[in-house]
């Protein structure tokens, strides 16, 4: 029986919010990160990947510091899959604030850990690995990569491994789920709607 944990990738410097950090966005009374967390509560395991450990001192979710925090998002995913007890992770950005419990049981449901990574493709093409499944047998290889590839993208990483491309119809999920905030101005356009 696959056993499936969940991590919370938080460490990025938000350049492009202005240094803000993301998860502590606030829409609706809740942080993203309060949100993201509440959607994967049920999850055997649930890490959260930051650069360092004064990153969401309110956050109860344990925390795993990013060995390379100057290397984007796969130095946090390759941390926290060198220390899961489970045999893979959904790994999430904090910064999908439509993420929802539906979303990660039938991506989970739907996970085949013969694959190396199962990752999601929206209806435009635009693949998303930073809501995607890991499996832990990749951690090695990711912390190798990191150590000898100075361009050390996620998708660069696994061209080189077994993954699933799913297709967000297959799923039934609306790509909606997929979106994230990057900028100022597209977190000021999603208040603006939520209001709405």
């Amino acid at each position: 029986m696959k056993k499936i944990g969940a991590a919370i990738v938080a460490g990025g410097k938000s350049r492009r919010m202005g240094g803000t950090a993301k998860g502590l966005l606030n829409f609706q009374g809740k942080t993203f990160l309060q949100n993201i967390t509440e959607q994967i509560a049920d999850f055997p395991e649930i890490y959260l990947s930051v650069a360092d450990d004064s990153q969401y001192p309110e956050s109860s979710l344990q925390k795993v510091i990013d060995k390379y925090p100057q290397r984007g998002p796969l130095g946090g995913i390759a941390s926290v899959l060198s220390v899961c007890q489970m045999d893979a992770m959904l790994v999430l950005s904090c910064d999908i604030p439509f993420f929802s419990k539906e979303a990660a049981k039938k991506m989970t449901d739907a996970y085949d850990e013969a694959w190396d990574a199962w990752i999601p493709v929206d209806k435009c093409g635009r693949k998303h690995p930073l809501c995607g499944i890991y499996h832990s047998r990749l951690a090695k290889e990711m912390l190798s990569f990191l150590e000898r590839e100075e361009k050390s993208g996620v998708l660069q990483f696994l061209e080189n491994y077994n993954v699933r491309w799913v297709h967000s119809d297959e799923l039934g999920l609306s790509d909606e789920i997929f979106q994230n905030i990057n900028t100022i101005e597209q977190y000021d356009a999603f208040c603006m709607e939520g209001i709405e």
